[in-house]
């Protein structure tokens, strides 16, 4: 269950790293 736990972990920074883009 770690590979999909590693897999929504990297969404979330993908989501964050696209919020942040919209913020800046």
């Amino acid at each position: 269950m770690w590979l999909f736990r590693l897999s929504y972990l990297i969404c979330l920074v993908l989501l964050a790293k696209r919020m942040g883009a919209i913020f800046i």
